[in-house]
C-alpha cells in the first residue's frame, strides 16, 4: 500500500514537473515572439529600412519583407541615425535629396550584404543633373558602395547652400557626360558646402559629353578630404579644388594621365582659387603616371585669385610624353598670379619627354615665400627646372624663395635650369644641389625606391623633410633626411 502511495506520489510529481515545463516552455517561446517583434519595431523606429527591385512604393512599409521599390522613396522618409539598405539590382533613377539632414547622426544609403547595387541614370538625368543630387540643408549623409553610372551630369552631385558632412567612399562612378563628382556653392556669403569627404572610389570614364571637364570637383567647398581613389580616363582634370575651395587634404589617390582613344587627361590634380583665394591645402602621398598630361597643377585664372599655404610634399610622379604633346610638366603653374607660403618638397618627379620637369610660372612680385627643398627632378628634357617669369637676381630678395637640397638629373645629357633671360646662372641650382643620377630601383617599372649608393641619401634638409615618407615610415631612417618622397632603409 505504501509502495502504491509512493509511485502515486512520484506520479503526481512528473506530471507537476511536466506541466511546469510546458507552461515555461509556452512562456519562452511567447516572450520570444514579443521580444522579436519589439526588436523589429525598434529597428524600423530606429531606421533599418530596405529597398528593392521587387518592392513597392504604394504598397511596401520599408521592411525587409515588404521593401519599397525606388531608393527616392527611402530618402523621402529617413531621418537621423537611419539605414537604408538596398537590395540587389538596377535601379534606374534619379535620386533627389533635399534638407535629409542627420544633425550628427549619420544616415546611410548602403547595399544589403555587399550586394551588387547599380544606380543607372540613363534616360532620368539631365544635362545638369546628378545621378543623386544633394541640395539645401543635407547633412550627415553617407553613401557608399554603390555603382553609379550613365549621369547627364555627375555621379554624385552637390549643390546649394548649408551641406555638411557629406561622405562618398567606396563607390564605382562611370560613364558621365560630366564629374564623377561634383560639389559647387555659389555664393559663400549666401551658403556654404563643409566637411566634404571622398574616398575609396573609383572615377573613369567621365567626361563623356564635354561637361564639367573635371573627373572629381571641388568649387567653394570648405574643409575636405579627398583620398585613397583610383582615377583613369577622366577627360582634362582629375582632382580639382577650385573657386576658393580651402582647408583641405589631397592624398594617397592614385592617377592616370594617359591618352586613350579620345581621351586626353589633361592634370592629375588641379589647384584653382580662380577670383577667390585658395589657402591650407596639403596634396601628399599621391601616384600620377601616364602617357601624356600634368601631373600637379597650380593656377589663378583670374588675377584676382592667390593661391597661399599650399603645401605639396610625398608625391610620386612619373609622366611619359607623345610625341607631339610636350607642353606638360611633373609639376606646373599657369598664370602670373600670386602665391604665398607654397611649399614643394620631398616629391619626386620623373618626366620623360622633351619639356621641363618643374616650372613655376608667377613673377618674382607675386611670389612670397615659396620653398622648393628636398624634391628629386629627373627627365630627359634639356631643362629640368623652369623659372619663366623670373630672374635669378630677383629670387634672391629676401623673402621671396627658398631653393634648398634638391636632385636635378638629365638621363642621356647635362641638366641645366631656365630663369628669364638666364640659364644656369651661378648658384641657380640653389643651396647644396645634387646634379647626379638618384640611381633609382628600376625607374622602368615605376619603382622609385633609392639603391644604397644612391646620393640621395642623407642628402636631404631636415627643415622642410616631412615626418614619414611615402611608404609611410618614419624619416630619418639613417643619420640624415633623405631627398626625396622615400627614405632609403
Amino acid at each position: 500500500m505504501i509502495a502504491k502511495k509512493r509511485l502515486k506520489l512520484i506520479a503526481m510529481l512528473l506530471i507537476t514537473i511536466l506541466l511546469f515545463l510546458i507552461i515555461a516552455l509556452t512562456y519562452n517561446i511567447i516572450t520570444e515572439l514579443n521580444e522579436n517583434i519589439f526588436t523589429k519595431k525598434n529597428n524600423l523606429t530606429f531606421g533599418t529600412y530596405y529597398v528593392s527591385t521587387m518592392g513597392s512604393d504604394t504598397t511596401g512599409d520599408g521592411s525587409i519583407t515588404n521593401p519599397w521599390r525606388t531608393i527616392q522613396k527611402a530618402a523621402s522618409l529617413a531621418s537621423a541615425g537611419e539605414n537604408v539598405f538596398i537590395r540587389e539590382g538596377i535601379y534606374n533613377e534619379k535620386v533627389s535629396i533635399t534638407g535629409l539632414a542627420g544633425n550628427g547622426s549619420w544616415i546611410t544609403f548602403q547595399p544589403y550584404n555587399n550586394e551588387q547595387v547599380i544606380i543607372d541614370g540613363n534616360g532620368v538625368t539631365g544635362p545638369y543633373d546628378g545621378v543623386i543630387l544633394l541640395l539645401d540643408g543635407c547633412n550627415f549623409i553617407r553613401i557608399t558602395g554603390l555603382e553609379i553610372k550613365n549621369a547627364g551630369y555627375a555621379g554624385v552631385m552637390l549643390e546649394g547652400a548649408e551641406i555638411t558632412d557629406i561622405q562618398v567612399d567606396n563607390c564605382y562612378i562611370h560613364h558621365c557626360q560630366g564629374s564623377g563628382f561634383y560639389a559647387s556653392t555659389e555664393d559663400f556669403s549666401s551658403g556654404y558646402i563643409q566637411r566634404i569627404e571622398f574616398d575609396h572610389n573609383n572615377v573613369s570614364d567621365v567626361h563623356l559629353g564635354g561637361l564639367a571637364q573635371e573627373a572629381i570637383s571641388f568649387r567653394g567647398v570648405q574643409i575636405f578630404n579627398i583620398h585613397h581613389n583610383t582615377l583613369r580616363r577622366y577627360g582634362k582634370e582629375g582632382i580639382d579644388v577650385k573657386t576658393g575651395s580651402s582647408d583641405g587634404t589631397i592624398h594617397h589617390n592614385i592617377i592616370e594621365t594617359s591618352f586613350e582613344g579620345n581621351y586626353y587627361n589633361h592634370i592629375g590634380i588641379y589647384i584653382d582659387p580662380y577670383t577667390k583665394t585658395s589657402k591650407n591645402i596639403q596634396v601628399y602621398d599621391n601616384l600620377i603616371y601616364g602617357y601624356g598630361g600634368a601631373g600637379i597643377g597650380i593656377g589663378c585664372e583670374e588675377e584676382l585669385g592667390i593661391a597661399e599655404n599650399i603645401q605639396i610634399y610625398n608625391n610620386i610622379i612619373h609622366i611619359t610624353h607623345f610625341s607631339g604633346y610636350n607642353s606638360f610638366r611633373c609639376i606646373d603653374s599657369f598664370y602670373d598670379s600670386p602665391w604665398i607660403n607654397v611649399k614643394i618638397y620631398n616629391n619626386i618627379c620623373n618626366n620623360d619627354g622633351e619639356i621641363h620637369v618643374i616650372r613655376i610660372m608667377p613673377s618674382a612680385s607675386n611670389i612670397n615665400n615659396l620653398v622648393i627643398a628636398n624634391n628629386i627632378f629627373t627627365g630627359t628634357a634639356y631643362n629640368n627646372m623652369c623659372f619663366q617669369s623670373m630672374t635669378f637676381t630677383e629670387s634672391q630678395v629676401p623673402g621671396r624663395l627658398t631653393l634648398t637640397n634638391n636632385l636635378y638629373y638629365c638621363y642621356g645629357g647635362t641638366a641645366h635650369n631656365q630663369w628669364v633671360n638666364e640659364e644656369d646662372p651661378e648658384g641657380g641650382w640653389g643651396i647644396n644641389p645634387v646634379l647626379l643620377d638618384p640611381l633609382y630601383v628600376n625607374k622602368e617599372n615605376y619603382d622609385f625606391h633609392l639603391q644604397s649608393i644612391s646620393p640621395a641619401i642623407d642628402a636631404g634638409d631636415s627643415m622642410y623633410a616631412p615626418l614619414v615618407d611615402y611608404d609611410g615610415r618614419q624619416r630619418p631612417l639613417g643619420p640624415m633626411y633623405d631627398i626625396g618622397a622615400y627614405e632609403y632603409g
